[in-house]
C-alpha cells in the first residue's frame, strides 16, 4: 500500500506530464498564429510568457517530488524498504535570519523545514588557503572582509531565496555560477560558498550540525551544488520523527560529475555515500 507521501508524489508527476503536453501544444499554436499573422517578431515574447507561466506551475507542483534516480540510489545503497517522508522544494517557506544571528563570514542565512529537521542554508565567505582547494584549512572571512564584499558587489550580496540557489528540477541549482559577483581582486582572496547545516525539531537548543558546503574553482573549471534534500526512514514501521536527513551535493567538473550523499541521523551522527568519477557507484557502496 502506498503511503500518503507517495500518493501525492504520483499525482504531482501526473500534473507535470499534463503541463508539459499543454506547453508543447501552446508553443505550436503560438508559432502558427503569430507567423501566419505576419508577427514573427512577437513570437519570442509570447513564448517567454508561456514559459514563465509554466515555471510558476512547476513551482506549485514541485514540493513532494522525489527524483527517480535519487530514490533508486538510496534504495540500492541503504535499504530497499526506505520511505521518503518529505522533500525540499523551491518554494519552501523560508525564515531569513537577522544580522545578529549570522555566523562569521556569512552574507545572509535562512532556515526552513524539511520533515523533522530545520535546515540552515547560508551564503558564507571563506579565506582561500592555497591555489588548490583545502576546505579544512580555509577560515571564515572576518567582519572587515565581509563589509568590503558588501560594498564591492552592492546589491548582489543581499538575500536571494535559497530555492533559487539550490535544489533540483527547473530551479537554478546551488552552483556558484550566477552567485559569485566578487571582483577579480576579491576572488583571489575569498571563496563564495553555500553552507548547509541542520538540527532535529526535537532539539531547538542543541544548535545546528554542519553537513557540507559547496564551492567553486577560481578559474571556474569545476563547481559544486546542492542537488537534493530529503527526509527518509529505513522502513515504514519507523515513526516519521526518527527519519534521517539526506543531502546530495554534486561535483561538476570539466570532464565528469560525481555525487556525495550526506545522511544526518536524529542522534547527530553523519555518514556519507560517495560515487566515483562519472557518477559511477560500486554496487556494494554503503553510507559510512
Amino acid at each position: 500500500m502506498k503511503t500518503g507521501f507517495e500518493q501525492i508524489e504520483e499525482a504531482v508527476y501526473g500534473l507535470k506530464e499534463a503541463a508539459d503536453k499543454m506547453m508543447e501544444e501552446a508553443i505550436d499554436f503560438l508559432r502558427r498564429k503569430e507567423i501566419n499573422a505576419g508577427k514573427a517578431s512577437d513570437v519570442n515574447e509570447r513564448l517567454k510568457q508561456v514559459f514563465t507561466e509554466k515555471q510558476e506551475q512547476e513551482m506549485e507542483s514541485y514540493p513532494k517530488i522525489v527524483n527517480k534516480e535519487d530514490r533508486e540510489t538510496i534504495q540500492k545503497h541503504w535499504s530497499h524498504s526506505v520511505v521518503f517522508t518529505d522533500a525540499w522544494c523551491v518554494d519552501t517557506n523560508e525564515q531569513k535570519l537577522t544580522e545578529e544571528e549570522l555566523q562569521p563570514g556569512e552574507l545572509w542565512a535562512v532556515t526552513f523545514r524539511v520533515g523533522c529537521y530545520i535546515v540552515r542554508g547560508a551564503r558564507r565567505l571563506y579565506k582561500i588557503y592555497d591555489p588548490g582547494y583545502s576546505p579544512e584549512m580555509e577560515m571564515p572571512a572576518d567582519k572587515e572582509e565581509v563589509e568590503h564584499v558588501k560594498k564591492d558587489i552592492g546589491n548582489g550580496y543581499k538575500y536571494q531565496r535559497f530555492g533559487f540557489l539550490t535544489g533540483s528540477g527547473s530551479a537554478v541549482v546551488g552552483s556558484p555560477y550566477g552567485r559569485t559577483e566578487l571582483s577579480y581582486e576579491l576572488c583571489e582572496k575569498l571563496r563564495d560558498t553555500l553552507e548547509i547545516s541542520a538540527r532535529h525539531i526535537s532539539s531547538p537548543s542543541s544548535g545546528y550540525t554542519y553537513i557540507c558546503r559547496t564551492a567553486d574553482a577560481r578559474n571556474f573549471s569545476w563547481s559544486e551544488k546542492i542537488e537534493s534534500i530529503y527526509t527518509v526512514k529505513e522502513h515504514d514501521q519507523i515513526p516519521d520523527e526518527y527519519a534521517s536527513l539526506l543531502v546530495c551535493m554534486r561535483y561538476l567538473g570539466s570532464s565528469f560529475s560525481s555525487d556525495t550523499w550526506y545522511k544526518l541521523e536524529p542522534t547527530g551522527k553523519i555518514t556519507t555515500l560517495r560515487s566515483g568519477a562519472y557518477g559511477i557507484m560500486d554496487d556494494d557502496a554503503r553510507f559510512s
